[in-house]
């Protein structure tokens, strides 16, 4: 919607961004819909929390403030003053009117947040501004020519500069998953494995350079899935839901990562490699117990 459609007669424009170049797999983001899993509606939400929360800090928003996610490539201009932050330059950017912001793709990751001071607003749906990629939930698509409006233009960029996280390790804790132990070969292997990021998506990753052999299992029902579970399909290469998952699955889970673990692959580019290795605790994230 255009800012000259969002103001009463004589009112001051509605502070906006508009998107001129949408980018690639660029979306609005919040923590998520929270408890809806039990109809079938996934979390969603960020990729890489840590990072969504590092740019809202660096503007002086609350942490859970929406943020736009992306790959890069989007170009933002603004209708009126505001304050920017983005994964890359975390420190928050004063921006004038028809100022153009171009967001470029990462060097040491894949995913960009950029938050705006004051919020980004909209209409939620189920409580949260998330897209949800799988299930099709996109209460506020990012659109070329699309305007986004500014919640609170008054809140006042944080004195401090935020460095944004740093990643501390290349290795990734794998906990049991509920059918590690009728496949305890293929968990252990996977426990010990180098794999290599073939694609990455909100929906989940897909990883290969090792062969984990048939897991294949006629007889499994579907089972509820969590961000982080481990799907194996018969082709042998393991799959990490990502934060748009589906709430349901009929392959055999045989691990899961905990929520930073699957944020720190989630942030690798495909042909990235990741060294796995076994958790020492035997409870995985979120309940799941093998």
């Amino acid at each position: 919607m255009r800012p000259e459609e969002r103001r009463g007669l004589g009112a001051e424009p509605v502070p906006t961004l508009e998107v001129i170049e949408p980018g690639i797999a660029t979306t609005v983001q919040d923590q998520g819909r929270m408890r809806h899993a039990a109809l079938g509606v996934g979390r969603s939400g960020w990729v890489c929390e840590e990072h969504a929360r590092a740019v809202n800090r660096a503007v002086g928003n609350s942490a859970s403030a929406p943020v736009i996610e992306t790959v890069g490539g989007l170009v933002l201009r603004a209708n009126a003053p505001c304050v920017i932050a983005a994964t890359g330059w975390v420190a928050p950017r004063a921006v004038r009117v028809n100022d153009i912001v171009e967001i470029g793709p990462r060097r040491d990751g894949l995913w960009v947040y950029v938050a705006v001071a004051g919020g980004i607003s909209g209409d939620a749906m189920l409580g949260s501004l998330s897209e949800d990629t799988l299930a099709g939930l996109c209460p506020l698509p990012i659109v070329a020519g699309g305007c986004y409006g500014i919640a609170d233009a008054s809140v006042v960029a944080a004195a401090d500069i935020v460095a944004p996280p740093q990643r501390v390790s290349d290795r990734l804790y794998v906990h049991p998953g509920p059918q590690s132990a009728r496949f305890s070969s293929a968990s252990t292997q996977l426990a010990s494995a180098t794999l290599t990021v073939v694609a990455s998506s909100r929906v989940g990753i897909r990883l290969g350079g090792a062969d984990l052999g048939s897991v294949a299992w006629d007889q499994m029902p579907s089972q509820p899935l969590i961000p982080g579970a481990i799907q194996i399909p018969p082709d042998g290469q393991p799959i990490v839901m990502g934060p748009d998952h589906p709430t349901t699955g009929g392959y055999p889970v045989i691990g899961v990562l905990g929520r930073d673990d699957l944020s720190n692959l989630a942030d690798r580019p495909p042909g990235a490699k990741v060294q796995m290795q076994r958790a020492a605790s035997e409870v995985a994230p979120d309940g799941v117990v093998g």
